[in-house]
């Protein structure tokens, strides 16, 4: 998993300005970003659809550090991962 992400800066070769993870061949799919007080920034179950830096009403958030929970279930087999990524805008 990314630490940091760019999306108003793509880099060098586009890369880095989306929150991705290769979520290829999962059943079932949730992510979910909070900003640094426990507040839903963006949630997802979709899981062709990563966070770009907006918030659900499409506003942008700032810069900063957020806490990120994404849980898929695949074969039957359910996995948890979770951390922190950092927004640079």
């Amino acid at each position: 998993m990314p630490n940091v992400f760019t999306p108003t800066n793509a880099g060098i070769l586009g890369l880095n300005n989306i929150f991705y993870m290769n979520a290829q061949h999962m059943d079932a799919w949730s992510l979910v970003i909070y900003d640094r007080w426990g507040k839903e920034m963006y949630s997802s179950t979709d899981p062709d659809k990563y966070w770009d830096g907006n918030t659900e009403n499409g506003g942008k958030a700032p810069s900063g550090v957020y806490y990120y929970i994404i849980t898929g279930t695949c074969q039957g087999n359910t996995y948890k991962k979770d951390g922190f990524v950092q927004l640079i805008r």
